[in-house]
């Protein structure tokens, strides 16, 4: 123990007056130049001083200065193992602290995990349905393409042996009344006849949309406003200049 401990430990003694001679010499040149010893004897002396004013007599009891000194003069071990339980207290809380904020981290981790588990199922479901739409995007296209092109290569197909059989079709936009006629395999009229087209509605009559003549493969072409509410379409042979009314049975008839 070094030499001030060892003033700091007679303190109570010296408030109370229990050091005498060579060691209360010693003690007092000690507080001349410590001035936290000399706090600390303030201090003491003060709390003696409280004490007496609430004893009934002019002086402490002689039991009372006996066990105050005792405690005084008890080992600070005893006193750092009372104390000690409470600072161990603090790692084993702080254990449980950790803990618990490890199972909150583990339990985030699994619902993190499982939302991600979820979004990646939808983006597959996406990703799926969408090559889907592409693939039959790709399909209508590849149609609209083979029909429309430019460079598209059409080829009827009719019975052998057989002469070809006169067609015709009729191509239509009611949004725009716009028409369009194509005639094939017909054959040439007789100089006094001709060809007629007529547009026919439901409970009415035929309606003419013009003549024509086809050329030497038998084929013609010839676009004209739609016709209100016309669902069939025919062709026979009129005299030269047309007939206001069909006047022959249909060559060709279709709806």
């Amino acid at each position: 123990m070094t030499s001030h401990e060892q003033f700091a430990d007679e303190l109570v003694r010296y408030a109370l007056g229990e050091l005498a001679g060579t060691e209360c010499t010693d003690f007092a040149k000690h507080l001349e130049e410590c001035p936290g010893c000399r706090n600390e004897l303030a201090q003491i002396q003060t709390g003696i001083a409280a004490y007496s004013l609430s004893s009934l007599g002019s002086a402490p009891p002689q039991r009372s200065r006996e066990r105050l000194l005792k405690g005084i003069r008890a080992p600070k071990q005893r006193l750092s193992r009372m104390a000690r339980p409470r600072w161990m207290l603090v790692p084993a809380l702080a254990s449980v602290f950790l803990a618990v904020i490890a199972i909150l981290l583990v339990a985030e981790n699994y619902r993190l995990r499982v939302q991600l588990v979820a979004v990646n199922n939808q983006l597959s479901s996406a990703n799926t349905l969408n090559a889907d739409l592409q693939k039959k995007l790709w399909d209508a296209q590849m149609v609209a393409d083979t029909i429309t092109a430019p460079d598209s290569v059409h080829v009827t197909l009719v019975a052998m042996n057989k002469p070809k059989q006169p067609q015709g079709k009729v191509f239509y936009l009611v949004r725009k009344h716009a028409m369009l006629f194509v005639a094939n395999n017909l054959s040439m009229p007789p100089s006094s006849m001709t060809y007629e087209l007529w547009a026919i509605a439901p409970n009415a009559k035929p309606v003419a949309c013009g003549t024509f003549w086809p050329d030497a493969n038998g084929n013609y072409v010839m676009d004209m406003p739609m016709p209100a509410g016309a669902k069939t379409f025919a062709v026979t042979m009129e005299h030269a200049g047309g007939s206001d009314h069909p006047t022959s049975a249909p060559i060709i008839m279709g709806e």
